[in-house]
């Protein structure tokens, strides 16, 4: 049986843009659009128009939408191209995501970030007495859904 746990007012999705969610938008600009200057503008453009006052006033969000007019200016001059743009602007995406996330696990359990975070980061082969520590420290599966303004977590 599963423990659960409620993390009112600030899911992971919050912390990452906002819930109404950049990826979301993204995908929608990536379908109506061509060009990447075009993807760039329609971001700004749907983010502006969004009723999520967080996603509109997140630091991320700003430094994610500064990169993509970088991006399409860089287009424009021909200095890189469309393809190039839009992995690098993923690649922030993701890059912010598992930041987030790894910041949500923390912040719901302190210790196990603790020590993900001062493990070496490769534990050498000759050492199979660390096995059954690292194995303890190591997080268990957890599934969450949202529940409003909250989402409902089960670890198992």
């Amino acid at each position: 049986m599963g423990s659960k746990m409620v993390v009112l007012v600030v899911p992971a999705c919050a912390l990452l843009f906002g819930c109404t969610s950049v990826g979301k938008v993204q995908a929608g600009c990536e379908q109506t659009t061509r060009t990447f200057p075009e993807l760039a503008s329609c971001l700004r453009t749907s983010i502006a128009n969004s009723d999520s006052n967080r996603m509109q006033n997140s630091p991320e969000v700003k430094l994610y939408l500064l990169k993509a007019d970088q991006l399409a200016e860089r287009v424009r001059k021909r200095e890189i191209s469309d393809l190039d743009a839009r992995v690098e602007l993923q690649t922030l995406y993701l890059d912010a995501k598992v930041e987030m996330q790894t910041l949500f696990v923390n912040v719901r359990s302190p210790e196990i970030g603790r020590a993900a975070s001062t493990a070496p980061a490769a534990a050498p082969a000759a050492a199979p007495a660390a096995a059954p520590a690292a194995a303890a420290v190591r997080p268990k599966p957890t599934s969450c859904y949202s529940t409003g303004i909250s989402v409902q977590c089960t670890t198992n």
